[in-house]
């Protein structure tokens, strides 16, 4: 018998033992391909009308949560911070923190983990956030996590909180009169750039500036 037909090649040996390594990286490469599909599908229904009606109402019930959840220290909040998550799977938690020595601490994080939010899309819902709530001014503290996760911090300092919460309910009614999702969602990308503009100053202004001063402040 010939020998070739007793034992495979070299070459033929060689390809068996790599059988296992190739099915690992096709396995790799077909999940990297659906992941991509994922996001590419994502952010081309980010914008549709369902989605943005889900963004809206989604974030008024959470800041109704949060208001009636005012928590009076960060150990109280462990597990109880209120959130939502959109039927397109953004995760929104929000949670208000009250000292009576500082004032109210307000804080919005917004991602879409495990997945990818880009920088665009997460802007947006902080400045959707930003109009349902009526923090039109810009947060003291905004920053993207190394794990993509978008922070924004507002404080309503205790010397003007009567003040400023006034304002910010005004602030708040006089946006949500406006009924057209569209238009709505228009308004919050075009305050989430320039809440994301006006933050990145936001260190050489006082943090504990209220609504009045910020905007004579400019």
């Amino acid at each position: 018998m010939n020998p070739s037909f007793r034992r495979p090649s070299l070459l033929l040996a060689f390809a068996i033992a790599c059988l296992p390594m190739s099915s690992l990286v096709f396995a790799q490469q077909e999940q990297t391909d659906k992941a991509t599909k994922a996001t590419d599908e994502f952010a081309a229904r980010f914008f549709d009308e369902a989605n943005i009606r889900d963004y809206i109402a989604k974030v008024d019930t959470l800041i109704e949560q949060a208001e009636s959840t005012v928590f009076a220290s960060s150990e109280e909040m462990k597990d109880k911070i209120p959130g939502i998550t959109t039927a397109n799977g953004i995760k929104i938690a929000y949670s208000i923190r009250s000292n009576p020595d500082v004032g109210e601490v307000h804080h919005v994080s917004i991602s879409r983990t495990p997945q990818y939010l880009a920088t665009a899309f997460g802007t947006n819902l902080v400045g959707l956030f930003a109009e349902r709530t009526g923090f039109v001014f810009p947060p003291a503290a905004y920053e993207v996590s190394q794990n993509n996760v978008y922070h924004a911090i507002w404080l309503v300092p205790v010397a003007t909180l009567t003040e400023d919460k006034a304002a910010i309910t005004q602030r708040r009614e006089k946006n949500r009169k406006l009924e057209d999702p569209k238009k709505i969602f228009i308004n919050a990308v075009k305050n989430g750039v320039t809440l994301q503009k006006q933050s990145k100053g936001a260190a050489s202004k006082p943090a504990n500036a209220s609504p009045t001063t910020r905007k004579k402040q400019g």
